[in-house]
């Protein structure tokens, strides 16, 4: 632990780099079997995720620049799990802060990681490198910047279901009425950049309207397999404000359960 502490500091601006000394003996007596491991400091918070084959995979961001994995990343993780991705060529489109792109190069995979978020890109790489990884990064609008290129055997696309432009630093567009843009903008162009036999894998909530990702999935991909399909509260995500949800209520795509709003999420590869 105390190693990947100081090889962290080195791909930290230098104003960083003061807050880590604070935190090794900390960090040292963290439980090693609690999931998901939160420790804060006045820049950069740890982020650890455990696999699921027991292993951890451990993360440091500014976390008010971009967004704190969550439970939806966690489901991807899972999914990548079963899947061969070794010497696969994978694209990982709004990266965040890497945790699906890192998670594809353990298991051997070619990755780049993309998102509109330059600190976002910055963060993806320098994740890596502390894992003795190495990713590829690419600020990039959507996939606009591969528009070229047909070579990658999977794309991996976790992407924002909020509507509007909920924080400008993290995310600066506007991702649509419906949360949609990065999700449509992903399942239309994914197909012109996948080699033959490429896949997508990506998810669609049920406040994004199900039915149009169908159409969009219809219109664009030969087919295409639902791997999970889960009910789930929105408790713990603080991207999502209440008005939002009581709004989401009010139109009938979410609901209330026990006192918590649900919504469904549907997590699918499309295949050309």
């Amino acid at each position: 632990m105390l190693v990947d502490v100081l090889a962290l500091t080195a791909c930290l601006q230098p104003s960083s780099k003061r807050f880590y000394c604070h935190f090794v003996s900390l960090l040292a007596l963290l439980p090693r079997r609690q999931e998901v491991i939160v420790v804060t400091t006045s820049t950069v918070d740890f982020f650890s995720l455990e696999l699921p084959d027991g292993g951890l995979l451990e993360l440091a961001a500014d976390f008010s620049k971009v967004y704190r994995p969550t439970r939806y990343a966690r489901r991807f993780v899972e999914i990548l799990s079963e899947q061969p991705l070794d010497r696969c060529n994978v694209l990982d489109v709004g990266c965040g802060s890497g945790i699906i792109g890192i998670f594809a190069a353990m298991k051997g995979a070619t990755v780049t990681c993309c998102d509109l978020n330059q600190y976002a890109v910055e963060c993806a790489v320098s994740n890596a490198a502390r894992l003795g990884l190495r990713v590829a990064g690419v600020v990039s609008d959507g996939l606009d910047e591969f528009a070229k290129r047909r070579d990658f055997d999977l794309v991996v696309c976790n992407p924002p279901s909020s509507p509007g432009q909920v924080s400008p630093e993290i995310t600066p567009r506007d991702n649509g009425e419906l949360g949609r843009f990065l999700l449509d903008s992903v399942l239309a162009g994914a197909p012109r950049i996948l080699a033959p036999n490429g896949r997508l894998l990506t998810c669609s909530n049920s406040e994004q309207d199900w039915s149009t990702t169908e159409g969009t999935l219809a219109a664009n991909w030969a087919g295409y397999r639902i791997v999970a399909d889960v009910d789930e509260s929105f408790n713990g995500l603080a991207q999502f404000p209440p008005s939002q949800l009581d709004a989401w209520v009010r139109s009938g795509v979410c609901w209330l359960e026990n006192g918590e709003v649900m919504h469904n999420v549907r997590y699918l590869f499309a295949y050309r």
